[in-house]
């Protein structure tokens, strides 16, 4: 699913992310994802930049927070985003570290960006060179929608 954040293909999904507490989680339904990915170069090294871009609802809801309050809603999208960026990032440092292959499209980017800096790359291993890179994610995700779940359905009888 990384990858396809990455991509800009994460076009539908759930997203399980924690909240409210160790054993409580919610999940987010993606309706919309959107990334855009950028190069630089910073002293002669390449950075590349994931920014993504999520609009989600509520699916389910295993919490007693208040759905109606926007710092519950808030809290819950930085929780969602916190799961995207973990799952980006993960693929990210894979590809680089492990397969040394850059299967996200990076290297056309470059040649796009930067042709001068390309050619001079590519008397070298392009892989090589991806591996060494930095790389940054960026996640935006907002709750449009909270489903037909407006109040918890139950109460703790002993709250703490």
């Amino acid at each position: 699913r990384g990858y396809n954040f990455v991509r800009g293909k994460a076009a539908s999904g759930i997203i399980a992310a924690p909240f409210g507490g160790v054993s409580r989680a919610i999940s987010v339904e993606i309706l919309k994802a959107d990334s855009k990915n950028q190069v630089q170069i910073n002293n002669g090294r390449l950075k590349f930049t994931v920014d993504i871009s999520l609009s989600g609802m509520i699916g389910e809801e295993y919490t007693l927070a208040n759905l109606k309050d926007p710092a519950v809603i808030a809290t819950i999208e930085q929780s969602v985003a916190r799961v995207v960026r973990q799952e980006t990032e993960s693929v990210l440092k894979k590809c680089q570290q492990e397969f040394k292959a850059d299967i996200f499209g990076f290297g056309q980017l470059v040649h796009r960006e930067y042709p001068d800096v390309w050619r001079q790359i590519t008397d070298k291993n392009w892989n090589e060179v991806f591996s060494q890179a930095d790389t940054a994610v960026n996640v935006k995700v907002r709750i449009t929608r909270t489903g037909k779940m407006l109040s918890p359905v139950y109460r703790e009888e002993n709250p703490q």
